[in-house]
C-alpha cells in the first residue's frame, strides 16, 4: 500500500513539474485604460516601451510623499502608461501591489509625470509603456534600501 502511495505522489510529482516548466502562452498587454485613440505602432500592433526606456523618456518626475517613504514597504511595483500627445500621462493603471497606501501614493506622484512625445508619420502620437520600481525600506540586501520614484 506504501509502495503505490509513494508511486502516485512520484508520478503527481514529475507532472506538476512538466507543467510548471512549460512556457506560458504570450499574452497581448491590455491597455491600463479604454483608449480610442491611435498608439505609436508597428506592424500594426502598439509598441510598449520598457521601463528602462519610460524612465529615459521623462522629462519631470514627481516623487512619492514621505507618508509612503517613512513605512515599511518591500514591494515591486509595476504600473501601465497611456502618454498623451503633449507628453502628459493620460490614464496610468497600477498593476502591483495591490496595497492600498502603495497604490494611492504611486498613482499619485506619476499622473504629475512628464515623458519626451513620439512622432509617427511626422505627428505626435500617444505611446504606452511599463514603469516598474523596486520599494523596499526595512530588510532590504544590503544598501538596497529605497523608497522612491527617481531612481
Amino acid at each position: 500500500m506504501r509502495r503505490v502511495f509513494a508511486i502516485r505522489a512520484v508520478i503527481l510529482l514529475f507532472s506538476c513539474f512538466s507543467i510548471a516548466q512549460t512556457s506560458p502562452k504570450s499574452v497581448e498587454p491590455q491597455l491600463p485604460c479604454e483608449f480610442k485613440g491611435e498608439l505609436f505602432q508597428m506592424k500594426s500592433k502598439p509598441v510598449w516601451f520598457t521601463s528602462d526606456e519610460m524612465k529615459q523618456r521623462a522629462t519631470e518626475k514627481v516623487d512619492v510623499s514621505k507618508l509612503l517613504k517613512n513605512v515599511d514597504v518591500n514591494a515591486t511595483v509595476i504600473a501601465s502608461i497611456i502618454v498623451g500627445v503633449d507628453g502628459r500621462v493620460e490614464c496610468l493603471s497600477i498593476i502591483n501591489p495591490k496595497h492600498p497606501l502603495v497604490v494611492g501614493e504611486v498613482d499619485k506622484a506619476l499622473r504629475k509625470w512628464k515623458f519626451k512625445p513620439v512622432e509617427q508619420r511626422g505627428r505626435p502620437v500617444p505611446y504606452v509603456g511599463w514603469l516598474q520600481f523596486q520599494f523596499c525600506r526595512i530588510g532590504c540586501p544590503e544598501g538596497k534600501s529605497s523608497v522612491t520614484l527617481l531612481e
